[in-house]
C-alpha cells in the first residue's frame, strides 16, 4: 500500500479555549487562520499538543468539525487523533473523523494500566480501523507514563492491514532506521521536533509536532538540506529548533506555544487548568529569544 499521499508536515493544532475555560470555536478558529499560514502540509488534530487529555469527547468532535471546516478552503490534510483510554470513545471519535472528511486517524495506544498485554493494543488499533473506514497512524510516544513499543511490536502494528504509518515521537534513532528499512511503503512522520534532522537523515517522510504551529516552514528547510547534503545549514537550522523547544518547555510547552501566538496577535486564550505558564524568568527569557529575530523568516 503506498501512502505517499501523507509525506508532508503536519501542524499538532492547539486548542482554543474561552477564559472561563469551556471550547471556544473562535478562538479555534484564530489558531486555525494563523498555523494554516504556516509552509506545512496539514493539521494534526486533537493529540497531546491539543491538551485533549482535558477534554470532554463532545468537545473533541466538536473541534474536528471546526478545524475541519478552517481547513477545507485550503485542501489541506487532516490526521485526526481518537485515542482515548476508552475504546468505546476512540470509536466515537474515529467515527466523528470520518463524518468530518478527515484523510486519518491516529492514536496513542492503551497504557499498560488499561490494556495490560500487546494482543489487546493490536485489538484497540483494529477496533479504530473499523470504527474509521480511514487510514490509520499508530503513535509511538514512549514515555514513564506511556507504552514504549519493540521493533517486532512496532512491525505488528505497521503490517496491519490500513495502517498508513506511524507517528514516531522518540529519541529512538536506531529503531526508526530500522522501521525505515523494513517498512519503505508506509509513512513514518517524525514526532521530535528538537532532533528532526536526524529523522530526516534516517528518511522520515516529514514530520509532526508541536512548534509547527509558530515555525513549520522551518522542518520543511531542514529536511531539504538534509536531501540537499547541506549539512552546516541543516545543523544551524536544527540548533534554531532546539533552542526554541528548550524555552518554550522552560515556560511550559502549551501555555508557552500560546503566550508566543498571543504576542504575535493571535487571540488564542488560555491552556484549560491546571496546565500555566511557567515562571516570569522563563517566560522573559522565551519573549527575548523570539524577539531577537533568528525566528523572523519562519514566524508568520
Amino acid at each position: 500500500m503506498s501512502t505517499h499521499g501523507f509525506s508532508g508536515f503536519y501542524a499538532a493544532i492547539l486548542s482554543g479555549f474561552a477564559d472561563d475555560g469551556a471550547f471556544d470555536e473562535g478562538r479555534q478558529r484564530a489558531i486555525c487562520a494563523y498555523v494554516l499560514r504556516q509552509d506545512i502540509d496539514g493539521l494534526y488534530v486533537g493529540g497531546t499538543t491539543a491538551e485533549q487529555a482535558l477534554m470532554q469527547i463532545s468537545e473533541r468532535i466538536t473541534q474536528l468539525r471546526v478545524v475541519a471546516e478552517c481547513a477545507e478552503p485550503k485542501r489541506t490534510r487532516l490526521i485526526a487523533h481518537v485515542g482515548t483510554p476508552s475504546l468505546r470513545g476512540a470509536e466515537i471519535l474515529a467515527k466523528a473523523a470520518r463524518e468530518a472528511e478527515y484523510d486519518a486517524v491516529s492514536a496513542l495506544p492503551p497504557d499498560e494500566s488499561h490494556a495490560g498485554g500487546f494482543d489487546a493494543v493490536l485489538d484497540y488499533y483494529k477496533a479504530v480501523l473499523q470504527a474509521s473506514g480511514l487510514p490509520l497512524f499508530v503513535y509511538h510516544f514512549p514515555s514513564r507514563e506511556r507504552r514504549a513499543f519493540s521493533f517486532d511490536e512496532t512491525s505488528a502494528l505497521l503490517s496491519m492491514e490500513g495502517v498508513a504509518g506511524i507517528k514516531f515521537t522518540s529519541e529512538d534513532l536506531y529503531l526508526f532506521s530500522r522501521l525505515r528499512r523494513a517498512f519503505p511503503d508506509r509513512a513514518l512522520l517524525f514526532g521530535k521536533d528538537e532532533i528532526y534532522a536526524g529523522g530526516a537523515l534516517f528518511g522520515a517522510d516529514g514530520g509532526i509536532g508541536s512548534t509547527y504551529n509558530l515555525v513549520g516552514g522551518l522542518y520543511r528547510k531542514i529536511h531539504q538540506c538534509i536531501e540537499a547534503r547541506n549539512l552546516d545549514e541543516a545543523r544551524r537550522l536544527q540548533a534554531l529548533s532546539r533552542d526554541l523547544v528548550v524555552h518554550l518547555l522552560d515556560a511550559n510547552l502549551l501555555p508557552a506555544t500560546k503566550h508566543v501566538l498571543s504576542r504575535r496577535g493571535v487571540d488564542c486564550g488560555p491552556s484549560r487548568l491546571p496546565l500555566t505558564l511557567g515562571a516570569p524568568a522563563a517566560v522573559d527569557k522565551l519573549d527575548r529569544f523570539i524577539d531577537s529575530g533568528v525566528l523572523d523568516a519562519f514566524l508568520n
